[in-house]
């Protein structure tokens, strides 16, 4: 079983000094999950954080950033990034649709672009609170049809699960990811290019 963790960085509203909407989605084979838990729980003990300090890009120092890049860098994991340009959204775009409802767009394109490999029939969390279930039961219907429509198998189950929660280290990587691509305008600088090809733009 591949579980799965989406998380984004920057805002779905338009404004012009935030250009940038970054979706990641990052798979972790179930086996591999205890090595993420390992991995994080050492960065947090190296730093003396508390033991269930969430890693949060935009709030993390340099040293976090450094040694949590640095212990993705040694498991098996892949991701996904979709980079959303907010200055292509059309006006009459922005006009009709909600801030969840471009968030559920992005994450279509960006799920559309993973192979079925880590999709079908497979787990996704997703970086939401319980409170939200029918902001992920929208997504799991759009995501649903949107792989319907080109034949391929949705994931087998959608749920939320915010960053502090069970499986909340998923989420953490995925928004670490995120939130460096959408301070590097891509997959440059030195953390993002130690992963080398375990991360791909769709």
């Amino acid at each position: 079983m591949i579980y799965s963790g989406l998380d984004w960085s920057g805002s779905p509203g338009f404004e012009p000094h935030d250009p940038l909407l970054v979706l990641a989605i990052v798979h972790f084979d179930e086996q591999v999950l205890p090595d993420l838990g390992r991995e994080l729980a050492a960065v947090r003990m190296t730093l003396r954080l508390r033991s269930n300090y969430p890693f949060k890009h935009l709030s993390a120092s340099p040293p976090v950033h450094h040694h949590v890049f640095a212990a993705l860098s040694r498991l098996a994991m892949s991701a996904h990034v979709h980079i959303v340009d907010k200055s292509t959204w059309t006006k009459q775009y922005i006009r009709q649709s909600s801030g969840p409802d471009r968030i559920c767009d992005g994450l279509i394109t960006l799920v559309l672009g993973c192979p079925d490999s880590v999709v079908a029939n497979q787990r996704l969390f997703v970086d939401l609170e319980r409170k939200d279930l029918s902001v992920v039961r929208n997504q799991r219907t759009a995501l649903r049809q949107a792989l319907r429509g080109i034949g391929r198998q949705p994931f087998g189950n959608v749920q939320p699960c915010p960053d502090h929660r069970l499986h909340g280290g998923i989420i953490q990587v995925a928004d670490m990811i995120a939130g460096e691509v959408r301070e590097q305008g891509g997959l440059s600088g030195p953390y993002l290019s130690a992963l080398g090809a375990k991360i791909r733009i769709v």
